[in-house]
């Protein structure tokens, strides 16, 4: 069977996928290719924004989160979503650091192994995940950076996990998110024009994102953009009243654009990317429902 064009996003925590990459996937997804989001963990320690959220008392805040996870994602048309088990770390500096099964405080060998086990059973060419800071300095942003880059290495390796059921499997390119410094400021701007408030509260819109000079690719979501906003909104209990649902039409446009910056790549790429699939396409196809038969998520303890 020929490889399937397959693009796994590793997030950490129910919204993330939507926020960052929510274009992106519907995108591939629309194209054809597998797409899979990995969430490390369930969101317990975000804030609830909906004064209507009702919590069944056979419920938890990390349900309810799991359960606005799948109908983002649905929305997405993302063909997997698995969670590798671990609990939201919170803020750095909070309380919720401490707690036992915090992701922040996971074994590294342990939490790269859960991911492993899903890249070999999805085989995706490209993975995506943040920077070294996380993007904005939260412990489980960071540890998905850690365990993926060491993922990336590690899936191919046949002494690593070994007893999983699985053949090896060598990523091609590895991606950090990347939200344009330009784009934000932009977005505040013409926020303020409108009479609107600052989308960011008070906080200076010139410490946000990364420089579009250090960008390196852009995927162009503009026939998304209403599919993201629909799967962003899904997670009712964090987004209501957010940006996300008030900001004018005309202003969302703005955000036509999903970037990204080529952390690893183990192909030859033109340094300027508008498409995360650039030079694997001559050896993958888009996948159909025969070969989605055979990419099933990974064991039923890790499976959203």
């Amino acid at each position: 069977m020929p490889e399937i064009l397959s693009l796994m996003c590793v997030h950490a925590h129910p919204d993330d996928e939507s926020s960052s990459t929510g274009g992106t996937l519907a995108k591939y997804a629309s194209e054809g290719a597998l797409t899979s989001v990995i969430c490390a963990t369930k969101g317990e320690e975000g804030e609830i924004r909906d004064p209507r959220l009702v919590i069944q008392p056979w419920e938890t805040l990390a349900t309810v989160r799991q359960r606005e996870l799948k109908l983002a994602t649905t929305v997405l048309k993302v063909n997997f979503v698995n969670f590798l088990g671990y609990r939201d770390s919170g803020m750095a500096g909070t309380g919720a650091n401490a707690h036992t099964q915090a992701f922040c405080n996971a074994d590294p060998e342990e939490a790269c192994r859960r991911l492993v086990l899903n890249i070999r059973k999805l085989k995706p060419q490209v993975l995506v995940t943040y920077n070294e800071n996380g993007g904005y300095g939260h412990p489980d942003h960071i540890m998905c950076h850690r365990i993926t880059h060491a993922a990336f290495e590690l899936a191919a390796d046949p002494e690593f996990a070994w007893d999983d059921g699985e053949e090896p499997w060598q990523p091609s390119k590895l991606y950090h998110t990347a939200h344009s410094r330009e784009t934000h400021l932009r977005v505040h701007d013409m926020s303020l024009a409108a009479g609107l408030e600052p989308p960011f509260g008070n906080r200076d819109p010139k410490t946000f994102g990364v420089p579009d000079s250090e960008i390196t690719t852009r995927i162009d979501v503009a026939p998304y953009l209403a599919i993201k906003r629909k799967a962003l909104l899904s997670h009712r209990s964090q987004l209501t009243g957010s940006r996300w649902e008030t900001m004018p039409d005309d202003i969302m446009a703005a955000y036509s654009e999903e970037c990204f910056v080529l952390a690893r790549s183990l192909v030859s790429t033109s340094g300027r990317e508008t498409d995360l699939f650039e030079g694997l396409r001559d050896r993958a196809i888009a996948a159909d429902d025969y070969s989605l038969l055979f990419a099933q998520p990974v064991g039923t303890h890790f499976v959203a």
